[in-house]
């Protein structure tokens, strides 16, 4: 029988009393409803438009997957053959806008597994630093 979900969201962007500066927090929560489980990420983060052209950003990032069986495929029933996945990450962004509906981003994010296994690479059970991943990216955009 097939597996039905249901996905919930909450999320807020807010102005603080600082000029330029947001803050927000949002929760993601997944119940796959065959499955007795819990499935979750909750995000923190800040913006502050430093100039008219340039802003930071910083978002923080959990994610929990306390069921054995949900989110891998469909034969093995398990997040790269890991149980119960714990993951956090840390983004930082540096954002200039060079034209109109032109921006540039320089980004370096953090993803860390809590759990101790190997989700970033090679076999389980393979030095610790596969616990982790670094992304550095540079970016031009067209928003349309």
């Amino acid at each position: 029988k097939p597996t039905t979900a249901t996905s919930y969201y909450v999320g807020a962007t807010v102005a603080t009393p600082v000029t330029g500066l947001r803050v927000g927090a949002s929760l993601d929560y997944l119940d796959l409803h065959q499955v007795n489980n819990d499935t979750y990420s909750f995000a923190g983060y800040v913006s502050y438009q430093a100039t008219e052209k340039l802003s930071f950003h910083a978002r923080g990032e959990y994610f929990k997957d306390k069921a054995d069986d949900n989110l891998g495929a469909a034969s093995t029933g398990v997040l790269f053959g890991v149980h119960k996945a714990e993951v956090m990450a840390v983004t930082a962004t540096a954002q200039y806008d060079l034209w109109k509906n032109v921006i540039s981003r320089l980004e370096l994010r953090w993803d860390h597994s809590l759990t101790g296994d190997n989700l970033f690479g090679g076999q389980i059970g393979a030095p610790a630093n596969a616990r982790n991943a670094w992304l550095l990216a540079a970016n031009v955009i067209y928003k349309f």
